[in-house]
C-alpha cells in the first residue's frame, strides 16, 4: 500500500493517478504492514538504538577500510540508512553526490554481492531489525574484500 497527506494521496483517491499493484489493498498485505508497524513503533526504544548503532560502526570500519585500502570512498550515515560513493572524500550534500563516480560505486557494490552482501547499485545500504552483530562482522569482511579488489583495479 501507499500512505501519504491527503495532499499526496488526493491524485490517487480521486481516481486522476490509476495506481496499480498486485498487493494494494490486499487484506493480508495490509495487516502484515499494520502489524509491523506496530511492532516497530511498540518496541521503538529497543530497536532503532541499536540499528544506528549498528549502522554507525559499520559505516565507520567502511571509512577506515577505503582509507587503509587507499581507495577514495564517502560514506554517510543517517539512522540505519549507509550510503557510499567511490571517488570523492565526502559527500556533505547531494550537489557533491554528483561528482562521484558512479561507474566505481556500481564496480564496487559488484565486488561486494560477489562477497555475500547486496548494496543497491548507487552505493545505498539499509540495516533492519533482523541484523545481527555476527551480520555486521560478516559484511566488514566484505568490504575489505571489496576494497582490496578495487585497490587492485582501478586508482578511484
Amino acid at each position: 500500500g501507499v500512505v501519504g497527506s491527503d495532499a499526496v494521496m488526493e491524485p490517487l483517491s480521486s481516481g486522476r493517478l490509476l495506481h496499480r499493484g498486485t498487493f494494494n489493498g490486499n487484506p493480508v498485505s495490509v495487516g502484515a504492514a499494520v502489524g509491523c508497524i506496530t511492532y516497530l513503533a511498540q518496541h521503538a526504544d529497543d530497536i532503532y538504538p541499536r540499528i544506528n548503532a549498528m549502522s554507525a560502526d559499520l559505516a565507520q570500519h567502511i571509512r577506515q577500510s577505503a582509507a587503509a585500502h587507499g581507495v577514495t570512498c564517502a560514506v554517510n550515515q543517517t539512522g540505519s540508512a549507509v550510503q557510499i560513493a567511490m571517488g570523492i572524500a565526502e559527500m556533505p550534500t547531494q550537489a557533491d553526490a554528483a561528482k562521484a563516480d558512479f561507474n566505481a560505486t556500481r564496480q564496487f557494490t559488484g565486488h561486494l554481492l560477489e562477497r555475500g552482501v547486496q548494496v543497491i547499485g548507487r552505493g545505498l545500504m539499509y540495516l533492519t531489525v533482523a541484523h545481527e552483530p555476527g551480520d555486521i562482522a560478516e559484511t566488514k569482511v566484505a568490504f575489505d574484500g571489496a576494497f582490496a579488489a578495487m585497490a587492485r583495479e582501478t586508482n578511484v
